[in-house]
């Protein structure tokens, strides 16, 4: 594995035109808003391969707090991990060193805590803030290793923070099977989900309408994007489904005035449908969306 330089400062661009969908179905809209930008580490549970003492246990690093640290005894190598919980895709990581830091470490993966995977690797650690940037990995996981080789000094690691930052799941939907209310011939459906910004689908002027995507399969569902025409959808529901017959809604959009809506959900849902159910029109003219981008992993 290539080794690399980490950086000193954690620049997250926060995303404009965001529906985020609370885990009780309420919808904040925000012109801009930085939904990639939280640690998910906080207050995860953790482990370690040493401490110094009870109170610079492995917790002390995932409690937001730069008064408390973890601490390993004096050798090498040194390992401290968190339980995400879950799969997560992730983006950043942020660690926040003592003086006590990692000259060589190695972060590393894993979604069951045994078999670890290698996905950074450097020899040129040990600032007082180092960011690993795997944003463009594609990495999926539920633990989060660092692995010391290395001191910076004669004493342990020590870490004040250890953060993490999650990644925007994939666009899934691309070349799936896609099916629509309405659609004349040089508008169909399909062209919604062709990875091209220069087609569209485009329904019948008319309401209500709808169009959904066939994933093939069960996927856990973190974002939708939708970009749409200048006939564009006022009043609007996300709906999900696992037949294409009996449609559940996720959420309701109203009142909506921008051609690009970027739809977060703080609690990702399964499905293998996903449907836009359009409601009311901002247009005399139908409903007509460049693309759709349906971000998940496999259930």
């Amino acid at each position: 594995l290539k080794e690399e330089t980490p950086a000193n400062t954690l620049n997250i661009n926060p995303l404009k035109n965001v529906y985020y969908v609370k885990q009780d179905g309420v919808v904040d809209k925000y012109d801009e808003y930085n939904v990639l930008g939280r640690n998910i580490a906080f207050h995860k549970k953790s482990a370690c391969s040493s401490v110094q003492s009870k109170y610079q246990d492995s917790p002390y690093a995932f409690d937001n707090n730069l008064g408390t640290r973890w601490a390993s005894l004096f050798s090498d190598p040194q390992w401290i991990y968190v339980n995400l919980g879950e799969p997560v895709p992730i983006g950043y990581i942020r660690l926040r060193w003592q003086m006590a830091s990692g000259r060589s470490y190695d972060m590393q993966v894993s979604n069951d805590a045994k078999k670890w995977k290698t996905v950074w690797r450097t020899s040129s650690g040990g600032g007082s803030v180092d960011v690993i940037d795997i944003s463009k990995k594609n990495i999926t996981a539920q633990y989060v290793r660092m692995y010391g080789r290395k001191r910076t000094t004669q004493w342990g690691y020590s870490l004040f923070e250890f953060e993490v930052y999650p990644n925007l799941s994939p666009n899934i939907a691309t070349g799936k099977k896609v099916f629509a209310s309405s659609g004349s011939e040089g508008y169909r459906a399909e062209k919604a989900v062709d990875g091209y910004m220069g087609t569209r689908w485009g329904s019948e002027y008319s309401d209500p309408q709808w169009v959904y995507v066939d994933l093939g399969t069960a996927y856990k569902i973190d974002a939708v994007d939708i970009m749409w025409e200048y006939a564009y959808g006022s009043d609007y529901i996300i709906q999900r489904s696992d037949d294409a017959k009996n449609w559940i809604d996720v959420c309701e959009i109203t009142d909506n005035n921008r051609v690009e809506n970027h739809i977060y959900f703080e609690r990702p849902f399964v499905t293998r449908h996903v449907r836009l159910y359009g409601k009311k029109r901002a247009a005399d003219w139908g409903y007509s969306i460049w693309e759709i981008n349906i971000h998940g992993i496999k259930d």
